[in-house]
């Protein structure tokens, strides 16, 4: 999951909603306001848990 969250994370660092389908375009629209952040907020800080809740060998076995 650590190899699938780094492939699909945006180059300014966050994931959003689409991310388990589509990999991160560094071309797209920067849309800060409403839904949209509000969904990059909710899917980045669900990948941050799961690598503060996921044992450290679960970190070890991805190569990027």
């Amino acid at each position: 999951m650590t190899k699938r969250l780094v492939q699909h994370q945006h180059s300014d660092g966050y994931w959003d909603g689409k991310w388990p389908n589509q990999p991160a375009s560094s071309d797209a629209k920067d849309n800060l306001s409403g839904d949209a952040m509000a969904d990059r907020i909710l899917a980045t800080g669900h990948a941050l848990e799961w690598w503060a809740l996921a044992p450290a060998e679960c970190h070890r076995r991805a190569r990027f």
